[in-house]
């Protein structure tokens, strides 16, 4: 089963931190690698922006970095 999540463009995103600071479900978590990388957490995330955006998009100053995506569920 297939769920709409967000995610990250590892490409473009600056590591601002911004998403982190604004997601209301702690969805967004920093992933150590040689950058200080974020991801989003599928099992977290709830799609919050509905029809609009979700705070972690509306926040971050990098036009889609931050874009629907889906998850793979077991």
């Amino acid at each position: 089963m297939s769920q709409n999540v967000l995610v990250i463009d590892q490409e473009t995103c600056i590591d601002c931190g911004l998403c982190r600071e604004t997601c209301p479900f702690s969805a967004v978590v920093c992933a150590f690698t040689e950058r200080h990388h974020y991801e989003i957490m599928p099992d977290r995330c709830q799609w919050c922006g509905g029809p609009g955006k979700a705070p972690c998009e509306v926040y971050c100053p990098v036009p889609n970095a931050i874009m629907p995506g889906s998850y793979e569920q077991a």
